[in-house]
């Protein structure tokens, strides 16, 4: 691999040391996808697993789950050892009650059949969701279709790491296979991961490189290393 472009397998080795993997969503329907989403965050996809495992073993339903006690669902996410229990118990509940008060169902079923920006509007208004796991979520859909999302975050990290070449704007089609290419058969944790990375070091100006997850990987960190400087 040319030292100008990151390899795969280092980009991927970065993001799951400094970002904890998301399962498999294929065959998982949209409601549990948002719920593994907001308790898979900075923790393993066996503890999400087993924190959806007890909520469905304990309670009737998920509308029982939005009129849970609080702590009746803290137990529960300390118990399968789930990082910031009260919080995330309190975001997971408030996901609920703003699915049913929309739509008066506890169902994300319809999600499916909306187009990307009522979907990502209404997403994006959910407790709990940032931006990070809304395009996660996109993806874990567009993967059914062997589609990938192509966001500004996505396409300037890529753009950074060698995968599209820099300067004016590339054709979709050129950017979408080139994050295919580095997804390596799991889009929806390279998407999470280079929107992650975009917002937190990886900056239109101004970039983190030193604090970046990929600074031993990317050429840009490279070259900021040998200039002591930011890059373009």
């Amino acid at each position: 691999m040319s030292s100008s472009k990151a390899s795969v397998g280092d980009v991927h080795a970065a993001l799951a040391k400094s970002f904890r993997k998301y399962r498999s969503f294929q065959g998982v329907n949209l409601l549990d996808r948002l719920v593994l989403l907001l308790i898979g965050r900075e923790v393993p996809s066996s503890k999400a697993d087993a924190v959806l495992d007890r909520i469905k073993k304990d309670f009737v339903d998920w509308n029982e789950v939005r009129l849970a006690r609080i702590d009746d669902l803290r137990e529960i996410l300390d118990a399968t050892g789930c990082h910031d229990a009260p919080s995330r118990a309190m975001r997971l509940r408030d996901l609920l009650s703003k699915i049913f008060t929309d739509r008066h169902a506890l169902d994300a079923e319809f999600l499916r059949e909306e187009d990307k920006d009522k979907r990502a509007t209404f997403l994006a208004a959910s407790p709990g969701l940032d931006f990070a796991m809304v395009q996660a979520f996109e993806a874990s859909l567009l993967e059914e279709k062997g589609e990938i999302p192509t966001t500004p975050q996505a396409q300037r990290v890529a753009q950074r790491l060698g995968w599209i070449p820099k300067g004016g704007a590339p054709p979709v089609t050129k950017v979408r296979k080139a994050l295919l290419d580095m997804a390596d058969g799991d889009p929806v944790n390279l998407t999470y991961g280079l929107v992650r990375v975009a917002e937190d070091y990886c900056h239109v100006r101004n970039p983190e490189c030193p604090k970046c997850p990929f600074h031993g990987c990317c050429p840009a960190g490279k070259k900021w290393k040998e200039n002591g400087a930011a890059v373009d």
